[in-house]
């Protein structure tokens, strides 16, 4: 399991841990990794934990919890625009995705899940101009990302919204806050490893094919 593997390695090594992952068949240096190795460093807070891989403890204590995350976080969405919230709540807990990904130690329900508490605490902050809520949405929003890229795409979406619609400048600030960090994060596995984060992953998609289709092919992966 390439994130249980990364743990250890993490564990062991430190936080920017020296080692590789398998990728398509080929070794990569951890620079190369598609997410940030936050994740891991959650897995390997386990490890320190239980002391040992232990499945159902692992599944419960990562999996399980996210998932009680995202379903209060979507039901406190869901109570702005429905008239039954509980009920679009339950459908959201099983859908096919939700159910598959909600026991697994990947990292997709972590960042759905401080995805939509970041969402979530953003709104409320918004409309009581609460800097605490604020506060609270930037880390949820920083969290999801540093679980899984992929989140910066809905955030740059909230980013231009905001931006257009002149919100006043501490929300800019919030949305903004998981960018700066991960411009941060990139900076220092640039001095740490001596490549450029995601290159190598790049790489290997100019290689596998036309890019034009990967970049088609990219938004219905996300």
């Amino acid at each position: 399991h390439l994130f249980l593997s990364v743990a250890r390695m993490a564990r062991e090594s430190g936080v920017l841990a020296t080692g590789e992952w398998l990728s398509f068949g080929i070794f990569y240096p951890l620079a190369a990794h598609t997410h940030s190795a936050f994740g891991e460093y959650c897995l390997a807070l386990l490890f320190a934990i239980f002391g040992t891989f232990n499945e159902p403890a692992f599944r419960l204590t990562f999996g399980a919890f996210f998932s009680v995350v995202a379903a209060l976080s979507f039901y406190g969405l869901a109570r702005r625009i429905a008239a039954h919230p509980v009920l679009l709540t339950l459908l959201f807990i099983v859908s096919p995705a939700f159910f598959v990904f909600s026991p697994a130690l990947m990292m997709d329900m972590p960042m759905v899940a401080l995805l939509l508490a970041g969402l979530h605490w953003y709104l409320r902050g918004a409309e009581e101009n609460s800097r605490l809520r604020l506060s609270a949405a930037a880390l949820c929003f920083t969290c999801s990302v540093a679980f899984g890229y992929a989140a910066q795409v809905l955030l740059t979406c909230l980013f231009v919204i905001a931006a257009r619609a002149n919100r006043p400048r501490r929300e800019i600030m919030t949305v903004a806050m998981p960018f700066w960090v991960m411009s941060l994060w990139s900076v220092a596995l640039f001095l740490h490893y001596g490549e450029l984060p995601f290159l190598t992953t790049a790489q290997h998609f100019v290689r596998a094919g036309s890019i034009a289709q990967n970049i088609l092919a990219t938004p219905s992966f996300l």
